[in-house]
């Protein structure tokens, strides 16, 4: 009965998603979420389906899908936002196939199905889709859930719902996990423990790209020369005014301070710099940005896709979505390049590696303006810095790889398979 509300709640939304796809940068493409594919295949084509619905889930599967590739796989990746088309396009070129994930409805999954003939879905981190599970459950296609995780606020709801949640998270042939906290919160929901696997963060496998193009960083080159640079990166409007506070009330300390502002939507990039102007601090944007620039106060990224370069010029980091509720973004890149990470109280989306890299001494909680203040201006002096810092993110790291393996073992059947595909329900 629930899903039949679900399925009809969808189904009504259909005229709104279809404008706002066509209002926005989707365009044409949007049409791929109800089932219509300008992409032709063979007639005997099969494919693994890999479904990250945007920036992050795309960077993690990378190595993943890079492997599955090298044995011959042909891969359908299906993302749910533009910002994750793009990433799939700039890390895969025309080496994979990319569409834009269909809406849940079983006609839709059912177009999808016949069009490009999955023989397995994977599924990455978080994603429940009931129609699209209880549809392979019914036609007998494995789905797995890969680099699995589950928040302490998700799994507070599906607790409380528990009756709803269960049958749909029991469509999944196996679920491999970030970490054990993960895969203790899904066994506690009911999940069958001999699927239940934890392969560790695929997120740690490869260190991120940083590319900005060589034109581009070498005029960044002067505007950071001889700088201390703070990063915000992937903020949240809530939580931008506190960081925007902390990080001004540091220029009366370093007179060399750059501030250099990554906002998790480019749409706030014209409010964001009409405060810091407000201020009075010298404020451009990357596209703004030219070799008179170079003695600016503010440089806010206006460019998707970059964050990870700015991450490797700073002298530190923090991360955005940990100041509010919404929850924190991935510390993992800046430890990656060797840089401090501050974070604020709120750490439910990566709470097992932030207490790993706290621990590790590479990463701060801070949960007052005081308290940031006074951790920012000693990493500034220099106190937090140095090769062994260095060291100690890369021990880190290296302490935490391993997850491409254990997941491409965990999921051994998908080279067991003999692909008939029979009519589907």
């Amino acid at each position: 009965m629930l899903i039949k509300l679900y399925s009809l709640i969808y189904f009504i939304l259909i005229p709104f998603v279809l404008i706002k796809g066509l209002l926005r940068k989707e365009g044409i493409k949007v049409f791929e979420r109800f089932g219509f594919y300008s992409q032709e295949v063979d007639k005997d084509f099969s494919c693994i389906w890999l479904h990250a619905v945007s920036v992050g889930e795309i960077n993690a599967i990378a190595p993943l899908v890079n492997q599955l590739r090298s044995r011959g796989e042909n891969i359908v990746i299906t993302t749910g936002t533009i910002s994750g088309f793009e990433t799939c396009k700039r890390t895969f070129d025309n080496l994979v196939t990319h569409v834009f994930f269909p809406i849940d409805l079983h006609f839709v999954i059912k177009k999808f199905f016949y069009h490009f003939k999955p023989k397995a879905v994977l599924v990455a981190e978080t994603e429940l889709w009931p129609n699209l599970m209880l549809f392979c459950r019914s036609n007998e296609v494995t789905i797995s859930l890969i680099n699995g995780r589950l928040s302490a606020r998700t799994f507070k709801i599906y607790t409380k719902l528990i009756k709803v949640f269960r049958p749909i998270l029991m469509s999944f042939d196996n679920i491999i996990c970030q970490n054990q906290l993960y895969a203790k919160r899904f066994k506690e929901l009911g999940f069958r423990e001999s699927s239940l696997s934890v392969s560790g963060n695929l997120k740690l496998e490869v260190r991120p790209s940083h590319d900005i193009g060589s034109h581009l960083e070498k005029k960044l080159d002067q505007l950071f020369y001889k700088r201390k640079i703070i990063v915000l990166g992937s903020t949240h409007s809530k939580e931008e005014h506190f960081l925007k506070e902390a990080v001004c009330s540091l220029r009366d300390q370093f007179d060399d301070l750059l501030i250099v502002h990554v906002p998790r939507y480019k749409k706030r990039v014209k409010a964001i710099k009409a405060k810091y102007l407000r201020d009075g601090l010298m404020t451009i944007t990357l596209d703004e940005f030219s070799d008179s620039s170079s003695d600016c106060h503010v440089l806010i990224v206006d460019r998707l896709g970059v964050l990870n370069y700015f991450y490797s010029k700073a002298t530190v980091a923090i991360v955005g979505g940990s100041f509010e509720k919404r929850g924190c973004h991935n510390v993992i890149e800046p430890a990656f390049f060797g840089v401090p990470v501050i974070v604020g109280p709120h750490i439910e989306n990566f709470e097992y590696e932030i207490l790993r890299m706290e621990h590790s001494e590479i990463l701060s909680i801070e949960t007052t303006a005081l308290s940031l203040k006074d951790k920012l201006s000693a990493i500034l002096r220099g106190s937090d810095q140095g090769i062994e810092f260095k060291k100690k993110c890369e021990a880190f790291i290296s302490s935490e790889q391993g997850g491409l393996q254990k997941t491409l073992r965990s999921l051994g059947y998908l080279t067991c398979f003999c692909v008939v595909f029979k009519p589907l329900i």
